[in-house]
């Protein structure tokens, strides 16, 4: 691949890209909890038992401000030894266990070998602990300490220390031929000034689309601009296909998606349905070098009023291994008929225009 190649995608602006000796793509739980996990399922008071610090981010209280109620943590995030690190869209829970097979939900998973990477993911770790009401040793009510940083830990001097050999301290990296590893980019959301970064960050990279884009989304509410965005995107001969959940496990939000499925359509949108349980990715990947892989759906929730991470990677290599998984996925799924779909009932376009209007909220 090309320097010129590169750099198109490597744009520069505040949040550079880092090099990172490899990037792994993690498909459900089958491969990413043997990758991540060492733990008992009864995990909580086992640690804490052992002296490891656990902490909630934002405890259901009643007496808190309701605006803070739905404000949520929705980030996956493990950094092992500040150098390999694990980010997506797989939760620790029963829904993901390989056991469940045909059932367990459709994700996916991303693990970094890279300390810059690390650095960047653990400044974002610290910034929720920091907010997090802690478990005492005994596990009983949690408790908000002010000031709590992670041991050791000042984000400035993981930066130093993550900087591989001839980069600078920051760990930026100056777009060329991928001879030192993977460029990959850690994007959070967490101020209010940074709302917008991953949405942009989609939005750019659709943008410079010319052969396809695919997508898997398990809460699939994009705005006008996403959805012009795409539709722009066609109009350039862009192959446009979207991966959505047939049976979410938020019914509402199914019902908010399927609102939109006409207009996508026809603007040459590409729609199918995962039928074989809850499919729970938050995936692109576009035209063979970029690809995207986090916590963060295509809807008002991840957009206002959650924290999210996602990792662009600017590899071939990688984003090969992402197409197969989605061109797999959408090969095992039911795409979504237009005629079909336009013949609905009342009762379904009643529950569409209600999910639609509460969509903020979901």
């Amino acid at each position: 691949m090309s320097e010129v190649d590169l750099e198109a995608w490597c744009r520069r602006d505040p949040e550079p890209f880092l090099w990172a000796e490899s990037v792994r793509l993690l498909a459900d739980g089958s491969e990413t909890y043997p990758a991540m996990l060492r733990i008992d399922r009864a995990f909580r008071q086992p640690m804490l038992d052992a002296g490891i610090q656990v902490a909630v981010f934002h405890p259901l209280q009643l007496t808190r401000p309701l605006w803070l109620l739905n404000r949520r943590d929705h980030r996956k995030i493990l950094i092992v030894d500040r150098r390999r690190s694990f980010t997506g869209g797989v939760n620790v829970s029963d829904d993901n266990l390989p056991e469940a097979q045909d059932v367990a939900w459709r994700d996916t998973h991303v693990e970094i070998e890279g300390a810059a990477a690390a650095a960047r993911l653990a400044t974002l770790f610290e910034a929720g602990w920091r907010r997090a009401h802690h478990f005492p040793p005994d596990g009983g009510r949690p408790r908000r300490r002010l000031g709590t940083r992670l041991p050791g830990g000042r984000a400035a001097r993981d930066r130093a220390e993550a900087a591989p050999p001839g980069a600078d301290p920051e760990g930026r990296a100056t777009p060329q031929p991928p001879t030192r590893g993977v460029l990959v980019r850690v994007l959070g959301n967490g101020a209010v000034r940074n709302r917008f970064r991953i949405r942009r960050a989609y939005l750019e990279a659709i943008d410079r689309a010319a052969r396809f884009v695919l997508i898997e989304n398990a809460y699939f509410i994009p705005s006008h601009v996403f959805i012009r965005t795409l539709a722009r995107a066609v109009r350039r001969g862009v192959e446009v296909r979207v991966l959505l959940a047939r049976r979410s496990d938020v019914p509402a939000v199914g019902w908010a998606s399927r609102a939109l499925y006409q207009r996508l359509m026809d603007d040459g949108v590409r729609l199918s349905e995962w039928t074989r349980g809850m499919m729970h990715s938050k995936t692109a990947t576009i035209d063979g070098i970029w690809s995207i892989v986090g916590s963060y759906n295509l809807d008002q929730r991840s957009l206002w009023h959650n924290l999210e991470v996602v990792v662009e990677v600017v590899d071939p290599e990688f984003a090969a291994a992402l197409a197969r998984r989605t061109v797999d996925g959408l090969a095992a799924s039911e795409p979504v008929d237009p005629e079909a779909h336009r013949r609905r009932g009342v009762a379904a376009r009643v529950l569409e225009r209600l999910g639609y209007a509460f969509r903020y909220w979901l």
